[in-house]
């Protein structure tokens, strides 16, 4: 792989506003976090706040991930330091909130369950499609 390539993405503005964009975007996690350890469990802020917080832990972990491994091929040794240790906070995290009260929990589950309901014979989705 072209580290010449890296070094002039590392200049450019696409890098800026991406990187913009992710700090933007743990902005509004750490406000989340603040709000969700305010908030009695069980209450709508609190489920608010642990759903944001789920839907924002991956796309960031894999926006720092990204610059940590940009900067390790650029040899910014800071920056990868740094975008490591908040994903190792962003992992720390999503442990913690594993078992929270949000909108995504059960939706595997119904997932599966529509999957299965679509894909079996006797679905009418599927009455059609062995003629």
């Amino acid at each position: 792989m072209d580290i010449d390539f890296w070094t002039r993405f590392a200049g450019t503005p696409l890098k800026s506003g991406l990187g913009w964009a992710i700090a933007m975007a743990y902005f509004v996690y750490v406000i989340n976090i603040s709000i969700n350890r305010r908030a009695v469990s069980g209450t709508l802020r609190s489920y608010r706040s642990a759903t944001i917080i789920k839907t924002l832990i991956w796309p960031l972990f894999a926006g720092y991930f990204f610059f940590a491994a940009i900067d390790l091929l650029t040899r910014e040794w800071l920056g990868a330091f740094l975008d490591v240790a908040v994903c190792v906070i962003l992992l720390r995290d999503w442990e913690r909130y594993k078992d929270s009260d949000d909108w995504w929990k059960g939706k595997g589950t119904k997932l599966k369950k529509k999957l299965r309901s679509m894909f079996t014979a006797s679905s009418p989705a599927m009455a059609g499609a062995g003629a």
